[in-house]
């Protein structure tokens, strides 16, 4: 006989001089039960208050009311800070990229500093993700390789900017690049280079882009 059905059965046979269990008890009874079957232990704990309600009447059995109400009270998670947040999203990413983009994830946070390493923002590192996993998923598409070409940038541009805007795409090619050359160290491209100075300037042609809600682009439909 589980706790439940032993916690029924002692309400249940209860003589006239008998008094409800104690809240404590409860709390116990309830806190074991939760561990052990989860949230179903809350449809049963009510069924309890309502069997000992019959038994010794509902003013006598009030709290049973209250040791449930604080089960059900469950505490928030604490907020995910936007460097966790990053880490996250490593998991988007080709499996070689990712502890390349930890590792500057660690530095950037502790702000380690090491000769010719640049420091990132948290909000910078999950754009750069952002723009590198759209452009993995681009190149499984078309069964490219990952390391771009002046030519492969400009029609994944193209392909951002018609989904998107010119400003998105330009800004989506430079962090590109940003990502690729941490983690293919060695990376250089003058044509990719170009691509991506080509559309920095259609960008400021462009001008600022007013969106509705209707007009804007997730990055995973990019």
């Amino acid at each position: 006989m589980n706790e439940h059905l032993a916690l029924l059965a002692l309400i249940r046979g209860a003589g006239p001089g008998c008094s409800p269990p104690g809240r404590n008890d409860l709390k116990r009874h309830l806190t074991g039960r939760l561990q052990q079957i989860g949230t179903p232990a809350l449809m049963e704990f009510a069924y309890v208050q309502r069997v000992a309600a019959e038994v010794w009447g509902a003013e006598r059995c009030a709290y049973f009311a209250s040791v449930l109400r604080e089960a059900r009270v469950t505490p928030k998670s604490p907020r995910r800070t936007s460097w966790q947040t990053a880490r996250m999203r490593l998991s988007d990413l080709p499996d070689q990229w990712q502890p390349i983009l930890a590792e500057r994830i660690e530095a950037s946070e502790a702000v380690l500093r090491k000769k010719g390493q640049v420091l990132w923002s948290a909000a910078h590192t999950q754009n750069v993700i952002r723009a590198l996993r759209g452009w993995a998923a681009y190149c499984r598409a078309q069964d490219l390789p990952m390391s771009p070409t002046g030519g492969t940038l400009e029609r994944y541009a193209r392909v951002v900017a018609q989904k998107a805007s010119v400003r998105t795409a330009s800004d989506y090619i430079s962090r590109i690049l940003t990502g690729i050359k941490l983690v293919m160290p060695g990376f250089s491209s003058q044509a990719c280079e170009f691509v991506a100075c080509d559309w920095r300037e259609r960008a400021a042609e462009a001008g600022s882009t007013i969106k509705t809600g209707a007009q804007l682009v997730g990055a995973s439909r990019i």
